[in-house]
């Protein structure tokens, strides 16, 4: 697939009138939030809501933070009298959006919806939109928040239930495109879900919806196709900087994960302005795929031992000591790095080389556990494993690139202290749910062709549980980890930069959008280059 072909003919549906026509449209939904502030009674803040809503779900939130911030806060101010509280909708639209944005409120709201009994009210199975919202709400819960988890039951039984038995009598008239809604969040809530793929999916779902195009949905489809070019752009200085470095065809086993790479470099941050950051960590993410490669399958254990000494070293004097393949892998890494620490030193003023140089060192010290554990057939109980296998995810190394490559007016040099010692807490929360996402995807293929065991298979033989009830337990354990996450969005902490608990927020969701429906790493690599190419190529 030659994407220069693709890419010249998508920059023919741009033009100057586009430009033109995004800033003429932002100006009009700037007017409409700004209009809701205005007007601040009850009946108009579900309005707003809705409208902060659609603005972000629509992928658009980037261009109006300081207007939804104002809304937000009007929210607050005018929910004193509760008369929204009524309304499911609202109540759960409210809270949501409020935790979202890392705003504190009290789940104990939702206890108007609870009968003399203590569980919810029947009447609630009527309202569907309300009963929707009220299912995205909880996975906004927290550790300990008994009456979230209980409310999630309550929706995803009876959501489920009207799925099953295809009863739209109670929706509105758009009932067709309400059940694709209820559908689209049962397979996977909001919180988790990949941002890029879901404005994607919630325009086109507009487009179904509404007999004449919105300005809103006009804005969303002009900036959609607009950003989309940013990444093609990206995407070709990348496949020439691949192509450059040649290391492809000089490892025969090599898989070309590029297309893949820059899919999780799109998933953890789309804004127009991150492009840089973009780049960076889809370098990583290719040589990391090529490291791991190495490790799990084509590299003997005593060549891994010099190859892990290397890198820990940083050292070019250790070349001489490595088969050729590694040579090769070394320098790969090594001048990617240096070139990488050149350029934050040029453009930003500070070395970054100890941060990475460390990162490294974590990664390949983890891959190197893995492989003794397997060379030695080593035991491990599910916490022993998950020590290790959340930073040979390399989620860590991932995050740490992105940030050091953020712009400069959001880095806070401060911030970097943060990486010289230990991850945050908030790296390993993010990179326990990508390892155990990816663990569900995995398959007995994998294991025979030289992997190491699984999260699944540790969970088995630990508890002596049945695969499929491993696999229950392993996507609890998603769930707990979620409501950690949600913790740290909504604790503030001063020490995280809000760029990268953005960062480390969106590398979980992508996770789920990149491993969900699949079941081998062969089968992935087909599936991902698909999807990144929708991303990428397919005009809305």
């Amino acid at each position: 697939m030659d994407i220069h072909i693709y890419v010249c003919f998508s920059r023919k549906l741009q033009s100057g009138y586009s430009r033109l026509r995004i800033e003429e449209l932002k100006r009009y939904v700037k007017g409409l939030l700004e209009k809701h502030v205005e007007e601040n009674d009850e009946t108009n803040m579900v309005k707003r809501l809705e409208l902060i809503d659609a603005v972000q779900r629509l992928g658009l939130g980037y261009h109006f933070e300081r207007e939804i911030q104002t809304a937000l806060e009007a929210i607050i101010a005018s929910s004193s009298s509760h008369k929204w509280a009524e309304s499911l909708h609202a109540c759960a639209l409210r809270f949501r959006l409020l935790r979202q944005a890392g705003i504190p409120v009290s789940p104990d709201i939702f206890k108007g919806f609870k009968d003399d009994n203590g569980g919810f009210k029947a009447q609630i199975v009527r309202d569907v939109k309300g009963l929707l919202e009220l299912y995205e709400a909880s996975y906004l819960g927290l550790t300990g928040e008994d009456i979230m988890e209980e409310a999630k039951a309550f929706a995803v039984k009876h959501l489920t239930q009207i799925v099953h038995n295809n009863d739209a009598n109670n929706v509105d008239e758009y009932s067709n495109l309400v059940m694709m809604q209820v559908k689209h969040s049962l397979e996977l809530p909001l919180q988790w879900r990949m941002q890029r793929a879901e404005t994607s999916w919630s325009i086109q779902l507009c487009q179904d919806r509404e007999h004449d195009i919105s300005p809103l949905l006009q804005l969303a489809k002009l900036d959609f196709n607009l950003v989309q070019r940013l990444h093609q752009n990206e995407l070709e200085e990348l496949t020439s900087w691949w192509k450059n470095l040649g290391l492809i065809e000089n490892l025969e086993f090599a898989r070309d994960p590029l297309v893949v790479s820059f899919l999780w470099a799109i998933g953890i941050t789309s804004h127009p302005e991150m492009g840089e950051c973009r780049k960076a960590m889809a370098k990583v993410a290719v040589m990391v795929h090529i490291i791991d490669d190495v490790y799990d399958v084509y590299g003997y254990l005593d060549e891994l031992e010099l190859f892990t000494t290397a890198i820990e070293r940083w050292d070019i004097n250790e070349l001489d000591k490595l088969p050729r393949y590694l040579q090769l892998c070394f320098l790969a890494v090594y001048n990617t790095g240096n070139e990488m620490s050149y350029v934050n030193l040029k453009q930003q003023g500070f070395n970054s080389m100890p941060y990475i140089q460390k990162a490294w060192a974590d990664l390949c010290g983890s891959y190197l556990e893995e492989a003794r554990a397997y060379h030695y057939g080593s035991i491990q109980n599910l916490e022993q494993y998950l020590r290790i296998a959340s930073k040979s995810v390399a989620s860590s190394i991932v995050l740490i690139q992105g940030y050091l490559f953020s712009p400069t007016e959001i880095l806070q040099n401060d911030a970097l202290d943060l990486f010289k010692d230990v991850d945050p807490n908030l790296t390993r929360l993010t990179s326990i749910i990508v390892r155990l996402t990816n663990d569900l995807a995995s398959s007995k293929g994998e294991l025979e062709r030289g992997d190491v065991v699984k999260a699944v298979e540790c969970c088995m033989r630990e508890s002596k549980l049945s695969e499929e009830a491993a696999r229950e337990h392993i996507n609890w354990m998603i769930g707990e980890m979620w409501k950690m996450v949600n913790e740290d969005i909504c604790s503030s902490n001063p020490m995280l930069p809000p760029t990268y608990v953005n960062l480390a927020v969106n590398v979980a969701r992508a996770s789920h959008y990149i491993y969900k429906h699949q079941n081998s790493k062969a089968s992935s690599v087909v599936k991902d280059k698909s999807r990144a190419m929708t991303l990428l190529f397919d005009v809305l």
